[in-house]
């Protein structure tokens, strides 16, 4: 994988986790205001649907290049990512069996990444023809 499609997977990753974040400070700001026609919470979800629209534009920009087998594990970084910033962020408190996950899915990605590519797909349970 390039460095540059790598680049591309960490943005996207991190569209995601902006966006995600994004999502509760709608929800707090919901909360707060009590409608969804308060100024600050359609500004909130409206940068949250910005930031998931131009997420998927990279995503799909990725795919291009990128079997989605091979692309996708880094998704499991934003189950990473978001939780630990929104421990700053909003004041969330994780536990221990979180970071325990998060170390599982962290080697899970690199074992991923680390894979090698293959031209052939093999389906289980179905025969070639």
């Amino acid at each position: 994988m390039s460095v540059r499609i790598a680049f591309a997977l960490l943005l996207v990753v991190f569209l995601m986790v902006i966006g995600q974040l994004l999502f509760k400070a709608t929800a707090v700001s919901l909360q707060a205001h009590g409608s969804w026609f308060n100024p600050v919470v359609l500004c909130r979800l409206a940068a949250s649907l910005a930031v998931y629209a131009f997420a998927t534009l990279a995503w799909v920009s990725v795919l291009q290049h990128v079997p989605l087998g091979r692309a996708y594990p880094f998704m499991a970084l934003a189950f990473v990512l978001v939780p630990l910033v929104s421990i700053w962020a909003f004041g969330e408190v994780q536990h221990v069996r979180y970071f325990l996950g998060t170390i599982l899915i962290c080697v899970g990605v690199a074992v991923s990444a680390s894979s090698p590519v293959t031209d052939r797909v093999t389906v289980i349970g179905r025969s070639g023809s």
